[in-house]
């Protein structure tokens, strides 16, 4: 472990039985924490699905990775049967 994670730690020990005593007493988490709710969920933002996105994505499915330059690179042999259609 990085001296860092070492202090982080020591520290979360320390202060661990001070942590439980205030949940005990109903004052943890400390009053300056306020949540305003969940964000928009990725795939509300989400750009619509093309054929060509669509397409893409069945072959990265399959194992195949498009290489700048290259093109699309097939996986070895034997992983080729396994095939998510999106039709």
């Amino acid at each position: 472990m990085t001296p860092k994670e070492v202090a982080t730690r020591a520290l979360r020990a320390a202060r661990a039985p001070l942590d439980h005593a205030r949940m005990r007493l109903a004052g943890y988490p400390p009053p300056f924490v306020h949540w305003d709710g969940p964000d928009a969920f990725y795939f509300d933002r989400a750009p619509e699905l093309t054929p060509a996105w669509l397409r893409a994505a069945d072959r990265i499915c399959i194992g195949e990775r498009e290489l700048a330059g290259r093109g699309w690179v097939s996986p070895p042999i034997g992983l080729q049967d396994v095939r998510l259609r999106w039709e």
